[in-house]
């Protein structure tokens, strides 16, 4: 768990042209979190059976849970 894994995932205006913050992902401890910036609001959660796990086994699993919380900040912020 000495480097966990973290993610600014940032999101563009309509217009395509300006990116901002729009959300921010760690892995630590064995849980997957994703929060919207700047509230601090949990839109995504996954824990491991793994502890101590800092960083996704294997890119498949990496890209599997982040697009999936894509999906549900896009739900989220469609919702709002």
């Amino acid at each position: 768990m000495a480097c966990p894994e973290q993610y600014d995932i940032h999101r563009e205006h309509a217009a395509g042209d300006i990116a901002y913050n729009y959300a921010y992902g760690r892995l630590r401890g064995g849980k997957f979190q994703v929060s919207d910036e700047p509230l601090g609001k949990v839109i995504y959660s996954h824990e491991f059976n793994a502890p101590y796990l800092g960083r996704f086994p294997s890119d498949e699993i990496r890209m599997e849970h982040l697009n999936a919380a894509c999906q549900a900040l896009e739900a989220w912020h469609n919702s709002k």
